[in-house]
C-alpha cells in the first residue's frame, strides 16, 4: 500500500510499525487479520493502550512482533476465539 491506503491499525504506534516493517520481508508481513485460533486456557496478550474493547486479544506469536510490547498489557488465558491482530475493529 501506498500513501492513503496505507493504515496503521495501533494509533501512537506508526513509527514503531514503520521500522518493523521496514526489517521484514514481504512474505512476512500480514495483509490482513492472523485469525489464528487461540484455545480455551491458551495464553494470549491483551494491550490496554491500544484495545478498541476487554476481548481484543493477540496471540503469543504476534503479541512477540508488535509494538504493544512497550505498553500497558497484561498476559491472561484466554477463554478460547480468535487473535485480533490486524483487525481494524479490534485496535
Amino acid at each position: 500500500p501506498k500513501g492513503k491506503e496505507m493504515r496503521f491499525l495501533l494509533q501512537g504506534c506508526d513509527k514503531v510499525l514503520t521500522t518493523i516493517l521496514a526489517g521484514l520481508t514481504p512474505r512476512a508481513v500480514s495483509h490482513g487479520p492472523c485469525g489464528r485460533r487461540i484455545a480455551q486456557q491458551q495464553h494470549a496478550y491483551k494491550c490496554l493502550d491500544c484495545g478498541a474493547d476487554p476481548t481484543c486479544v493477540m496471540c503469543v506469536e504476534c503479541f512477540k512482533l508488535s509494538p504493544c510490547i512497550n505498553h500497558n498489557f497484561r498476559l491472561v488465558k484466554s477463554g478460547g476465539g480468535t487473535c485480533d491482530c490486524g483487525d481494524p475493529e479490534a485496535w
